[in-house]
């Protein structure tokens, strides 16, 4: 009986570890984890708890689950165009948060979700290396401030 229930015991485990590493996505080669796809699918839950909003939860993973490639393939995009965020910058980054929400509530914040510092800075990296890659795409002598605002002076009356 012991034998048995041991081995129940260890095939349960097992189970769960393999579950739990399985990824939700492979882009490339690069895996997305099943953790980072839950962290958003849950982001994006709160972010559409509206009492009259009704998303269906299949639109919403696939949603979840094509942003993620979508990142992803920008991400390497951006490691092809040498575009790096250093840890240094995520570090000041991070700091910042914690001084605008308080360090104790975020770190509340971030244990509420299940979510470590270093796998809050991780998907901080990505997300400062996506704005840093997005803004290389948008070339310098693109439309400046003075030109959008008399472009908006000068149309007045189309709004």
């Amino acid at each position: 009986m012991k034998k048995n229930t041991l081995y129940y015991f260890m095939l349960v485990a097992f189970l769960f570890v393999y579950g739990c590493a399985k990824p939700a996505a492979e882009v490339n080669g690069e895996k997305i984890s099943f953790k980072t796809y839950k962290m958003v699918i849950n982001e994006k839950i709160k972010q559409h708890s509206m009492p009259d909003a009704d998303i269906g939860e299949d639109k919403l993973k696939d949603s979840v689950i094509q942003q993620l490639i979508g990142e992803k393939l920008m991400l390497q995009a951006a490691r092809e165009n040498n575009i790096v965020v250093s840890d240094k910058e995520v570090d000041e980054k991070y700091k910042g948060l914690l001084d605008t929400f308080g360090g104790d509530e975020f770190s509340k914040q971030l244990k509420n979700k299940g979510i470590s510092e270093n796998e809050y800075k991780s998907r901080l990296k990505e997300r400062l290396t996506l704005d840093r890659y997005i803004a290389s795409l948008i070339p310098d002598d693109s439309i400046k401030e003075d030109e959008i605002k008399e472009f908006y002076k000068s149309n007045i009356e189309n709004r």
